[in-house]
This record gives C-alpha cells, structure tokens and sequence, in this order.
C-alpha cells in the first residue's frame, strides 16, 4: 500500500453506525466530528499515509471506535497519531484492532498519542514484519490507556498528560521516559523495558481511580 494517499474519510453523521471496510485502504486519516454519532469501524486492514492520524475533533460526545487492524506507514522515519481532543461526557477513541509498524530495519516509525480527551488502544501494538522499531510518544493534555499485549521495541515518551499500561509489555522492551512536568506513567499492567520518570513527572500504581499494581520489568530511575 502507498503512503502518499492523503484522502480523509470522515463521519459527522448523527447516528450510530457501523461501517464494513470490504477491502484493505489506504486513506490519510479517519475523522470524527461534530454531531458524530457511535461510529464503530471493522473489515479489512486500514493503511494509513504519512502523518496519518484518527482523529476525533472537539466536540464528539459519543465513543468512536476502529476494530480494523492498523498499518503504520513504511517510509522511513514517518510517524502517524491517534488524536482525542472531545472532552465531551462519554467521548473516547477506541482502538480495537492490531497497530503494525512497517518501518524497514534500521529505521524507527512513531506513533503519536494526542489530543486532551481520552482514548484506549485495545489492540496489539508491534513493530511489524519489515525488520525495523516502532516508538510511542504520548503528548497533550488528555489520558490515553494501553491494554493490548504490545511487542513495539522502540521507546515509549510521556511528555505530556497520563499514559496508562493496563496491558502486559513485557516483549516491549524500548526504553519508557516519562519527562513532561505534571506527566504522569501509570496503569495496572507490566512495563518490559527500563523506566526513567524525571523532575516534575511522576509515576503510579493505578488507572481511572483504582489502584493497583504496576510492574516494572526492568531499572527504574527517579
């Protein structure tokens, strides 16, 4: 698939839907706004372009979500981003498909977490088949949660806003850093590479108000 397509699908319409890919796309986006309601996308695999995103505009009251696995653009370097920014009652993005990088070895592709609303990537996150590393860099004000059993290699950076591990990473082996003053690295899961929280961030053992347990599998550094 290409990664030059910069067509936008977009969903405004005020009902819930449900929409069937019935062959693989590649498209520069997916996008929720205004009256959107309850979109829940499925079928075949969804490619997305360079500095494509999903993308859920201020504004959105419902939960959008996307079942399709997700395929991360393979030039080198190119990085893509899931973006909430409706603080509205009852909104979030909802990943629930599988996110694939396609970097080729020796490159690094990066996924970036946006928006100050929230969202939950339920899906496996990896690095792919083509030899190279995925990053994860979670910015904005808004909380994003990952509960997929991921295997990315590359780091993991909150600089911004609330990153939760609910998920095992234990095979996600990059280095996790949580550098942003008020950022905050928690959740109830397993982190498998080394964690660095610095001045200003912070660090805890619980997601959405409940506490647990976070396990780190690897150094700490504080």
């Amino acid at each position: 698939m290409v990664d030059t397509n910069n067509d936008i699908a977009s969903f405004g319409y005020a009902a819930n839907l449900l929409v069937t890919l019935n062959t693989d796309r590649s498209l520069g986006g997916v996008t929720f706004f205004g009256q959107a309601g309850a979109f829940t996308l499925q079928g075949a695999n969804l490619y997305l372009a360079i500095s494509g995103s999903i993308y859920v505009k201020n504004g959105v009251s419902h939960v959008e979500t996307v079942n399709n696995s997700i395929d991360l653009p393979s030039t080198a370097g190119a990085g893509s981003s899931f973006y909430s920014d409706s603080t509205a009652a009852g909104s979030r993005l909802v990943i629930g498909g599988a996110v694939i990088g396609r970097q080729a070895s020796g490159s690094v592709g990066t996924l970036s977490l946006g928006g100050n609303g929230s969202g939950t990537i339920l899906g496996e996150i990896s690095d792919g088949a083509a030899g190279g590393k995925l990053a994860v860099t979670k910015e904005s004000a808004g909380t994003r949660t990952l509960s997929g059993t991921n295997k990315y290699t590359g780091t993991t950076t909150v600089t911004a806003g609330t990153l939760l591990i609910n998920g095992n990473q234990a095979l996600a082996t990059g280095a996790v850093t949580a550098s942003g003053v008020g950022s905050l690295l928690g959740g109830m899961g397993k982190i498998g590479g080394s964690v660095t929280i610095t001045a200003g961030a912070s660090l805890t053992g619980a997601s959405s108000g409940t506490v647990g347990t976070l396990t780190l599998s690897s150094t700490a550094t504080f």
